[in-house]
C-alpha cells in the first residue's frame, strides 16, 4: 500500500492505493493514520502500479474539484469491503457526474429491493468518496438523506456537480 496527500476544499485528503488501484481517501486525521500503518509513501521516483493509480487519482480529483467532469473513475481496489457492500460501491460508482439516485434504486440495481436501510449502511461506510460519489444518492422522495462528512457538505457536493440540491 502506497500513499499521497492532497490538498482540496475539503482540507488535506489521504489517498491510499494498492496494486490494484485507490483502496481509500481519508479525510481526517484519524483516518489518514489508520491507513499509514503499514504503508508507505508513495515513490514516484521509480513508478510502480500503487504509484501510477495515486498519480491518476491526484488527477482526477483536480478535475473533480474545478467543477470539471473528471471523467474516467481510476481503477478502484474494493478488497476489505464485505460482498453486499462491494456490489453497492461498484453500481454507485457507475452513476455519472452530474446525476444523482437513490437508496431504493441502488439496492433495485442489485438485486436487493426492500434493502434500502442496508444500502444506506454500505454507503455510509464508503471509503472512496469522491469517486465513489455516495454525495449523490438521496433519500426516498428526492430528500436530502444524510452524509458521512454532513450535509453541508453534501450540498457542496451536489452543487458543484450542477445537481438539484433538494431542501431537506
Amino acid at each position: 500500500m502506497r500513499w499521497i496527500e492532497v490538498d482540496s476544499p475539503y482540507g488535506l485528503l489521504g489517498l491510499f492505493a494498492s496494486d490494484r488501484g485507490l483502496y481509500a481517501v481519508a479525510s481526517s486525521k484519524k483516518e489518514n493514520t489508520a491507513y499509514k500503518k503499514g504503508a508507505l509513501p508513495a515513490n514516484f521516483l521509480a513508478p510502480g502500479k500503487a504509484e501510477g493509480h495515486l498519480v491518476a487519482s491526484r488527477d482526477w480529483l483536480s478535475r473533480y474539484f474545478l467543477g470539471e467532469n473528471p471523467g474516467k473513475i481510476p481503477a478502484l481496489d474494493f478488497s476489505g469491503q464485505g460482498e453486499f457492500s462491494t456490489k453497492i460501491l461498484k453500481e454507485l460508482a457507475k452513476v455519472p457526474w452530474g446525476e444523482a439516485t437513490t437508496y431504493g434504486e441502488l439496492a433495485k440495481r442489485v438485486g436487493q429491493p426492500g434493502a434500502s436501510r442496508a444500502v444506506g449502511g454500505a454507503v455510509h461506510r464508503n471509503p472512496l468518496w469522491p469517486f465513489v460519489a455516495c454525495h449523490r444518492v438521496l433519500a426516498s422522495g428526492g430528500k436530502l438523506g444524510g452524509f458521512a462528512g454532513g450535509l453541508a457538505a453534501k450540498r457542496k457536493c451536489l452543487r458543484l456537480e450542477n445537481i438539484p440540491v433538494p431542501k431537506s
